[in-house]
């Protein structure tokens, strides 16, 4: 800023010293003109008058060289305002075009000079909050080191719970058509959870009935600590489970169009809220599971990706070149070898994956830093990510 101020002074006194020459030139011309005009009418002045006595006179030499004088003087006066002439279109007309250009150039440098540094300083901003960024995510990966490191030296710590630490809650890491499956895969998890947790909470309150019509079997209180804490972990997993489920919910939306099969908001939900009545209960108090057990076989066994075998596949809405080798090791990812030219899809929709085909049948997800794509200029929302 003090740098750019600087200049703006330096260049405006630039300017200040033209239009003051000009002002100069000016006044000069001014002067040239005026004593032109005086040394005209001295020699006017005194100009022998035609047909006078005077006329007469002036045939004697020392008369002669006296209107001879008067005859330069006239000239003298011709070349001021010869002068003032050429100084006018010569000095004064040119320095003052430049001095207009000079301030047009001066003023669009500026403009240009003032959005450069705001440009510098939002590039500083956001270089400030990668940085800041970049520290937070190696603190976070630092911790996830040292976690990963302190369940692989615990002996008594399955891999189960080690890949568990090491990778996000939400399965970012994931593509999309892989972190689909794994996010309806916990979701059924909660599912099942949540119905034992009911299934639990059920037979502790019939329990409670049973010992309300025969206190000699044991007090009814001594139950309502347990029933609390039942409660209390149905409703830490219906919270979980709506957590995966707006995150299944999130993923879908940015996955092609497909038939859902609306088992979960069909079938399993009912299931949960209807448990009492797919119980019943036997004479001497007690009660049986067999109905509550083949419900939820109905809601656990049907196959999801059975639904969708007979899709039809995607149309191409262009094409890429693999910019790098890409091995493609995790479920619903496909190799590439760098130079590779293939199908385009489905582009990026914001998660950092691309879905390609090489194939009728080979297809599959691949970073979109490792591809540069040509996308049909007709398809719809078409971008290039490089």
């Amino acid at each position: 800023g003090t740098r750019f101020d600087n200049l703006e002074k330096h260049t405006q006194w630039g300017i200040d010293v033209l239009e003051k020459y000009i002002k100069f030139v000016k006044e000069r011309t001014e002067i040239e003109l005026s004593y032109a005009k005086q040394l005209r009418n001295l020699s006017k002045k005194y100009q022998p008058k035609k047909n006078s006595k005077e006329e007469d006179e002036y045939k004697y030499t020392s008369c002669k060289a006296f209107l001879s004088t008067l005859n330069e003087m006239n000239d003298y006066a011709g070349q001021h305002e010869l002068i003032s002439e050429n100084m006018t279109a010569q000095i004064m007309v040119d320095l003052a075009r430049y001095v207009q250009e000079l301030k047009q150039e001066r003023k669009s440098n500026f403009h240009d000079g003032r959005k450069a540094q705001q440009h510098i300083e939002t590039c500083w901003k956001q270089l400030e909050a990668s940085k800041r960024r970049f520290e937070r995510d190696c603190k976070e990966a630092d911790r996830a080191q040292q976690y990963f490191e302190k369940m692989d030296a615990d002996i008594n710590v399955t891999k189960a719970d080690v890949e568990k630490g090491a990778t996000p809650e939400d399965f970012s890491n994931l593509p999309p058509e892989q972190r689909r499956k794994k996010l309806q895969q916990k979701v059924d998890e909660l599912n099942k959870d949540i119905q034992k947790e009911v299934d639990q909470r059920d037979a502790i309150t019939k329990m409670k009935d049973v010992y309300l019509r025969n206190p000699q079997m044991g007090d009814p209180a001594s139950l309502d600590h347990k029933l609390a804490e039942v409660s209390h972990n149905i409703e830490k997993l219906r919270l979980e489970a709506q957590k995966f489920e707006a995150w299944l919910a999130e993923v879908e939306g940015r996955l092609p169009a497909r038939r859902q099969s609306g088992l979960y908001d069909s079938q399993t939900a009912p299931a949960v809220n209807n448990c009492v009545q797919d119980r019943e209960s036997s004479p001497d108090g007690s009660y049986t599971e067999e109905q509550s057990q083949e419900s939820e076989a109905k809601v656990l066994a049907p196959d999801f990706d059975d639904e969708f075998d007979d899709e039809e596949p995607l149309p191409a809405i262009g094409t890429c070149k693999a910019l790098y080798t890409f091995e493609g090791q995790n479920e619903g990812t496909i190799s590439v070898a760098e130079g590779e030219t293939l199908y385009v899809i489905e582009e990026d929709k914001g998660d950092g994956w691309t879905r390609i085909r090489r194939s009728e049948d080979e297809e599959g997800y691949v970073p979109t830093s490792y591809v540069q794509v040509y996308l049909d200029k007709n398809a719809k929302g078409a971008k290039t990510y490089i």
